[in-house]
């Protein structure tokens, strides 16, 4: 069975305000485009309240870097509240949403994707030996990765929510 190593649990971006919720996706799907991610739609909702409407897109996307290991980033974009508001921006009008959105990142590096390791008890030995004394330069280099993957992720993501105040 494949590996899965924790390496960011639980990081969060809330923001209040108005908001281009096309946009944000647009933005979030461009990076993963542009940093070389795949990406896999776990769960789309959309729900309407008295309060507004809700929006839940999760995501995992993800990036193959060799046979043996690939990066996952856990994305739950949470658009709460969301009500129809027109901003004018000089002449036009823009349809915007006034609400708030919190979007929660976790990654992943996930190593022996193909279970060549878990064959027996001997191998499974050999490979923790491998992780612990051979690959450990790879391995801490992976996680580096992906971790700094998500930072420039969410950096990405709260500039164009600043950038959009009207």
């Amino acid at each position: 069975m494949s590996e899965r190593n924790t390496v960011v649990y639980q990081r969060v971006v809330d923001y209040k305000g108005l908001i281009n919720v096309p946009g944000v996706f647009r933005v979030i799907e461009d990076w993963l485009r542009q940093n070389g991610y795949s990406k896999k739609e776990l769960r789309n909702e959309e729900e309407i309240f008295e309060s507004g409407k809700q929006i839940i897109l999760e995501l995992l996307p993800y990036r193959l870097l060799n046979p043996e290991a690939k990066l996952e980033i856990h994305l739950v974009i949470n658009f709460r509240k969301l009500q129809e508001a027109e901003v004018e921006d000089g002449v036009r009008k823009k349809k915007l949403w006034k609400g708030e959105v919190t979007i929660t990142t976790d990654a992943y590096v996930v190593t022996d994707l193909e279970n060549k390791w878990d064959n027996n008890a001997v191998m499974l030995f050999m490979k923790t030996i491998f992780d612990k004394f051979i690959y450990k330069v790879y391995s801490s280099h992976y996680d580096k990765m992906v971790g700094e993957d998500v930072d420039r992720l969410l950096l990405e993501v709260r500039s164009y929510l600043n950038l959009q105040r009207f």
